[in-house]
C-alpha cells in the first residue's frame, strides 16, 4: 500500500466527512430568508482541516433589500428598530456599495465591501431589546476626536483587529455627525475598495 488512505468507516472516513459538509448546505437555512438574499458559506483552513462558517445572508443589492435585516431587529422595541434602520441608512448613505451580511443565528448584521467578516467588513450591528451596539472591526485604529469609542477593547483571535463598539440608545445618538465621521473613516481603514 502506498500513499494515504482514508478508512472506510469511522469519524475520519469519506462518509463522515460528507455528512459533516452536508450539515452546512443552504437547505439548513431558513428557506424564506434564502429567497431574499444569497447564502454565503465561508471556509477557513486550520491545520489542514476545512472549517465551515455559519451561513450568513448576503445583501449586495442595497438598502431596499432589507427583509433579512428587519428579521434580525424584530425582537427589539419599536424605537430600537427605528434606530437600527437609521444607522443602516447612514451606513448605506456613506458607502452606497455596501455589502450587508445578516447573521440570523448570531443576531447580528455586518457591513463591508464584501461578505468576509474580518477582511472585508468594517462594522457590525447587534440589536438588543432596549439599545443596539455598533461595533467597528478596526475601531482602535480610527480617528475618534469625540471619544465615542472606548480606548481599549477586544482583539480578534489572530490579534490583528482592534475591535471597539459603542452603545446607541436614542435616535439623537444614532444621528450624531461624529458617528458619521467614524463610519466614513471605517470604510477606508484596512478593507478592500468597493467592488464595481
Amino acid at each position: 500500500m502506498t500513499g494515504f488512505e482514508l478508512p472506510p468507516q469511522g469519524p475520519y472516513s469519506i462518509a463522515a466527512s460528507a455528512r459533516f459538509l452536508e450539515s452546512f448546505t443552504p437547505n439548513r437555512v431558513d428557506p424564506a430568508a434564502s429567497q431574499v438574499g444569497s447564502i454565503w458559506l465561508g471556509s477557513v483552513h486550520r491545520k489542514g482541516r476545512l472549517m465551515a462558517d455559519t451561513a450568513g445572508i448576503v445583501n449586495d443589492v442595497g438598502r431596499s433589500n432589507d427583509a433579512d435585516f428587519r428579521r434580525v431587529i424584530a425582537t427589539s422595541w419599536a424605537e430600537v428598530q427605528q434606530l437600527a434602520c437609521a444607522v443602516s441608512d447612514l451606513v448605506f448613505d456613506v458607502l452606497p456599495q455596501t455589502v450587508e451580511v445578516v447573521w440570523p443565528k448570531q443576531g447580528s448584521v455586518g457591513w463591508g465591501t464584501g461578505p468576509k467578516k474580518f477582511t472585508e467588513q468594517f462594522a457590525y450591528l447587534m440589536p438588543f431589546k432596549h439599545h443596539l451596539t455598533l461595533g467597528f472591526y478596526r475601531g482602535g485604529e480610527l480617528p475618534d476626536p469625540a471619544g465615542l469609542l472606548p480606548s481599549s477593547g477586544g482583539r480578534q483571535v489572530a490579534g490583528s483587529l482592534s475591535l471597539r463598539s459603542l452603545k446607541i440608545a436614542s435616535l439623537e445618538d444614532g444621528l450624531r455627525p461624529t458617528l458619521r465621521a467614524l463610519i466614513e473613516a471605517a470604510t477606508q481603514q484596512g478593507i478592500p475598495p468597493p467592488r464595481s
